[in-house]
Parts: structure tokens; sequence; C-alpha cells
């Protein structure tokens, strides 16, 4: 996949060699890992990176969509219509009767569920 200045393929332990020069904490599974991690962030197949990695279970390549899950919930959060209909002040009613209602409370929209939640997460 990758050539030398003399047009040779690369070696995996010259490969190794060059990541170790770049980052003493790096290896080439986590240069790896980090290039499919953002191949499917941003739009790739798994059926094209699982061919890049080879991989020859699929399911040995869906590890990298929990791994995108997080930035798909972020991105609902961020752009659904929803999100911006909330309202500023959250008015709770009292559970007795002549409790004055609690509206001094702030929702916060980090905290708030999105229907994405359930994505991501194994079924136990």
């Amino acid at each position: 996949m990758f050539l030398s200045l003399r047009g040779m393929p690369l070696t995996r332990q010259w490969v190794w060699h060059l990541v170790k020069i770049a980052d003493a904490s790096a290896s080439p599974h986590k240069l790896r890992h980090s290039c499919a991690t953002h191949m499917v962030e941003h739009g790739a197949d798994l059926r094209s990176v699982q061919l890049l990695l080879g991989h020859a279970d699929i399911s040995t390549t869906q590890v990298y969509t929990h791994l995108a899950m997080s930035r798909l919930k972020a991105v609902h959060r961020q752009h659904h219509p929803r999100a911006a209909a909330r309202p500023a002040t959250v008015v709770d009613f009292p559970s007795r009767a002549g409790e004055p209602p609690n509206d001094t409370q702030k929702p916060d929209p980090a905290a708030e569920p999105s229907p994405l939640d359930h994505l991501g997460e194994e079924s136990a």
C-alpha cells in the first residue's frame, strides 16, 4: 500500500520504524484503527472499510460504527428541529396540593435523552 522513494513496497518493519519516529506511543495498529475510524466518521461505507482492512467478517468492521455513534448523537442533538423548539424553562406541576410550581429550573439539553441513545449499545 505504501511505496518507498524507489517505488518498492515498504516492509512492515519499516512502517513500524517510521511510526515510532513520529510518535513513540503510536503503533501501526493505532494508525490503522485511526484511519478506519476517520473513514467511517466521514461517510465511508462499512464494506469498503472491511475490504481495505482485510476483515473476513463484517462484524469485525462494525466496531468502528460504535465509535462514530457519539458523533452521530451530537449532530442529531444539534440539528434536530425539536431541539430549537424546547422551552427555555420547564414548569413542574406540584405533587401536593398547595405547593407552588418549580419554574426556576432550566433544562440541561445535554442531559435530555436522544432518540438515538439506544443506537450503538450492545443488546444484552
